[in-house]
């Protein structure tokens, strides 16, 4: 699977073998039962793949990695627990 923007044109050089859609600009996508998020540009936002993840709310969400749940901006930083 793929990106396309409006017009049919690919929007990512990456395939991925799952993409849901987008929430807050950025959509998970999973690549051998790991996920990630790409932005509206096809960009990753982290090097990081994820056992598990969430959409995102408000510039944030929380990802799966090593067993234990962190909290994820949109520029791939994680947290222990969501900053205020």
């Amino acid at each position: 699977v793929n990106l396309i923007d409006r017009n049919g044109k690919r929007v990512s050089d990456m395939w991925f073998d799952d993409i849901d859609i987008f929430h807050d600009g950025y959509a998970k996508v999973r690549l051998n039962n790991k996920w990630n998020f790409v932005d509206t540009n096809g960009k990753l936002i982290s090097d990081t793949w994820f056992d598990d993840a969430y959409d995102f709310y408000d510039g944030y969400t929380y990802v799966l990695l090593n067993n234990k749940w962190y909290g994820i901006d949109t520029n791939g930083k994680l947290y222990y627990k969501r900053p205020k």
